[in-house]
This record gives C-alpha cells, sequence and structure tokens, in this order.
C-alpha cells in the first residue's frame, strides 16, 4: 500500500515536472517574440528603405503620380515608429495567440486542425484568425484600415501561432482529458 507521504510526493513531483515544462513553453514563447521583433523591425525598415529607392526611379514617379491614395497610405505606414510597430504587433500576437491557443486546446479544436495537419495548414488555419484579431485591435488604436492593420499583423501571426499552440499543448488539458480523469476519478470513489 502506498502511504500518504508517497502519494503526496508523486503528485508534487508531478506539480514539480508541470511547472518546469510550462516555464520552458514561456521561456520558448518570450524568446521567439523577441527574435521576431527584430525580425520584424529589420523587415519593415527593409522596406522602407526599398521604396525610398523605388520612388528615386521613373517608374516609381509614375506609379507617385498615377496612384496617389495608394503611395499616400504606403508613407503613412512609413512614417510610423517601424521599432515600436513591430514590437507592439509582435506583443499583440503574443498575447492574442496564447489566448487563441489555450481556449483551442481547451476546447479539442487542436486535436482536429493542428495535430494532424502540415506544417502550412496549421499556420493557415490558426495564422489567419489571429491575424485578424490583431488587426481588429489595432484598428482600435490607430488610423488604418483593416486591410492594412491585417497586412501589417499576418507576419506577427503567422510567426508567434507556433510557438503560442506549443505553450498550450504543455500547459492546459483538453475537454476529453478532463472527461477521461474524472470517469476514472469518479469510479475508484463508488467501488
Amino acid at each position: 500500500m502506498l502511504t500518504e507521504s508517497k502519494v503526496s510526493s508523486s503528485f508534487s513531483s508531478k506539480v514539480q515536472t508541470w511547472f518546469l515544462h510550462v516555464s520552458q513553453r514561456i521561456t520558448a514563447v518570450i524568446v521567439a517574440a523577441f527574435v521576431f521583433a527584430i525580425l520584424y523591425t529589420g523587415l519593415l525598415y527593409s522596406l522602407q528603405w526599398c521604396w525610398i529607392v523605388y520612388n528615386a526611379t521613373l517608374v516609381g514617379e509614375t506609379y507617385t503620380k498615377n496612384y496617389p491614395q495608394l503611395v499616400h497610405l504606403i508613407e503613412s505606414v512609413l512614417k510610423m515608429n517601424l521599432f515600436k510597430l513591430a514590437f507592439s504587433l509582435i506583443l499583440l500576437s503574443s498575447i492574442k495567440g496564447v489566448a487563441l491557443t489555450l481556449l483551442g486546446q481547451f476546447l479539442l479544436l487542436t486535436r482536429f486542425t493542428y495535430e494532424s495537419r502540415s506544417f502550412f495548414i496549421k499556420t493557415l488555419l490558426w495564422g489567419i484568425p489571429l491575424a485578424a484579431l490583431i488587426a481588429y485591435e489595432f484598428v482600435q488604436s490607430s488610423n488604418l484600415a483593416f486591410k492594412t492593420a491585417f497586412l501589417l499583423a499576418l507576419f506577427p501571426a503567422l510567426t508567434m501561432i507556433n510557438p503560442c499552440m506549443h505553450l498550450a499543448k504543455k500547459t492546459v488539458p483538453d475537454l476529453k482529458t478532463i472527461y477521461t480523469f474524472m470517469k476514472k476519478l469518479l469510479t475508484k470513489k463508488t467501488r
């Protein structure tokens, strides 16, 4: 027979292991967010530089004359603080991504739409809705249109969805696991 101290130490060992896994996954999400924020900042500054070079060409001057509204939109985005823009979008995608994937894990959605899918399908099925959530929130705090905010949110959403999903899988049990656990617990009590 197991004594209470052995059961207690086994339980505390499992809890410690769970906390270790969760802390490792949280650290992985934070590191991924930082790395992707730096990459996204570099990408945005590269696009700004390409836009300046493009406008200096004859084709760029013609484009500016023919599409002044689109040029104004592009320049209004590129005149923003790109460092702050990149980090805020990555932060939003991390927070919303964790919330979305935790909910999806709990409701068994990840079992059918994530686990058995290819990397490309996983990213599309979860990254596009995440980008829409980020864009919706970003539109509330900026004067950009939804389409523009969606395009800006696409890179952060697509890059952060997988680290967030790995965190959710280690953190929250799904409904089937809870059901199975409760069923075992109730059958033990009735015996």
